[in-house]
């Protein structure tokens, strides 16, 4: 219950994603609630939930690192309306597969104690045939979910006052969505090359971490290197961040017992 006197949904959720933790600043900031596909689960159950209950309001807390934070969700009956569209095509297409199960003898044989693994093995291959030719499941295969929700985040309409102004805007932003989509593809083909190097790098900070205690968001000093550590960036290589430029040779010794702490740690 709020201070108003009016009953709130309360839900509760544990992250420690850090993917999480931009998507929720995000949403508290505009309302947008599409920027993490593990954001935009939480906010579609917290809709059901809403229309379950029939009240208007649903605190969504989030407890990352022990620190709750709430996303206050309003009630959407267009968005529950259209995500219930989907259950129901999916409980079409569940009862059609059903059908054709049971249209070719396939339930009996499945309760039957008579079935060895070789049959059992080929009936669920067939099931799987049918849920894969499925509508549901081929639509669901490109769904794109972005553009199927984007109309139910608020926004305010940007008016232009002349129509040249309004077609150079259109221009641009065409533009713009081009080059990211064109960015988006080279990223893409770079990750293969990244992931051993980004994996290599979790490593050695993970190793670092272990060994020594350093606190996190402290700024520390050994030798020339100049060093802060943050858990919750998203991108691995910001967790562990140089606060001096990276220089391109760095010798590092063999003995590593000698390290001074700023704050005066001993370990």
């Amino acid at each position: 219950m709020n201070i108003y006197g009016d009953i709130e949904l309360l839900e509760i959720k544990s992250s420690d994603s850090t993917y999480i933790s931009s998507a929720i600043e995000e949403y508290n900031k505009n309302g947008n609630f599409l920027s993490s596909k593990y954001f935009f689960k939480y906010y579609v159950q917290a809709q059901m939930q809403l229309a379950c209950t029939g009240l208007e309001y649903c605190n969504l807390f989030f407890l990352i690192d022990a620190a709750p934070v709430n996303c206050k969700i309003k009630r959407n009956d267009s968005l529950i309306s259209k995500v219930l569209n989907f259950v129901l095509k999916c409980e079409r297409e569940v009862f059609n597969i059903r059908a054709e199960i049971v249209k070719n003898n396939q339930v009996k044989l499945l309760i039957s104690n008579n079935i060895d693994n070789d049959t059992f093995n080929k009936l669920v291959e067939e099931i799987e045939e049918l849920v894969v030719k499925s509508d549901f499941y081929q639509s669901g295969v490109e769904f794109d979910w972005i553009n199927e929700f984007v109309e139910y985040v608020e926004c305010v309409n940007f008016e232009i006052k002349t129509e040249q102004s309004a077609i150079n805007l259109e221009h641009n932003l065409i533009e713009i969505n081009n080059l990211k989509v064109e960015l988006n593809k080279i990223q893409n083909e770079n990750k293969k090359r990244e992931k051993p190097i980004k994996d290599l790098l979790k490593i050695k900070i993970d190793k670092i971490m272990d060994e020594y205690p350093l606190i996190n968001h402290r700024n520390y000093r050994f030798k020339q290197f100049v060093f802060t550590y943050d858990p919750k960036k998203r991108a691995i290589a910001d967790r562990f961040k140089e606060l001096t430029p990276i220089n391109n040779k760095v010798f590092v010794p063999s003995n590593m017992s000698n390290i001074a702490y700023a704050n005066s740690v001993p370990f």
